[in-house]
């Protein structure tokens, strides 16, 4: 199976990107709900890991904190934490559409995409912590 890739700007079809797909089977719903699972017991281990790390009994208290100095609400602090891994992200994204992936590895990628799970896990936690309140 062929996958286009097409050029954001332009519209123009990017041939070179789309032949690297061309000769890799696809993944099964299988295999990607076990992807899945891993990323997300990875990510449940490090927020867990960080929680014994920080020991508090209140698990956003480091945001509130920050919160107070920056003078934004924590899910924002959080949210600012998180975008220094966005911009890795697209860093990386960038990368790949130019050709420069060869340091891409499941280790790198996983570390990428948890960060940017486990940032938007805490807003999660901290959004519904401020409507059972």
């Amino acid at each position: 199976m062929l996958y286009y890739v097409t050029n954001s700007d332009t519209g123009d079809y990017i041939e070179d990107m789309a032949e690297e797909y061309e000769d890799k089977p696809p993944v099964t719903y299988s295999e990607f709900e076990k992807q899945i699972a891993t990323l997300y017991d990875d990510c449940y281990k490090r927020l867990a890991k960080k929680d014994v790390e920080y020991g508090h009994s209140d698990a956003f208290k480091s945001f509130k904190n920050a919160s107070k100095v920056a003078n934004m609400l924590p899910e924002n602090v959080a949210l600012m934490y998180r975008l220094k891994h966005d911009m890795s992200l697209r860093k990386l994204l960038d990368d790949i559409q130019i050709g420069h992936d060869e340091t891409l590895t499941e280790e790198f990628i996983n570390e990428k995409i948890g960060d940017i799970i486990c940032y938007t896990t805490l807003i999660y936690g901290m959004l519904l912590e401020r409507i059972k309140k």
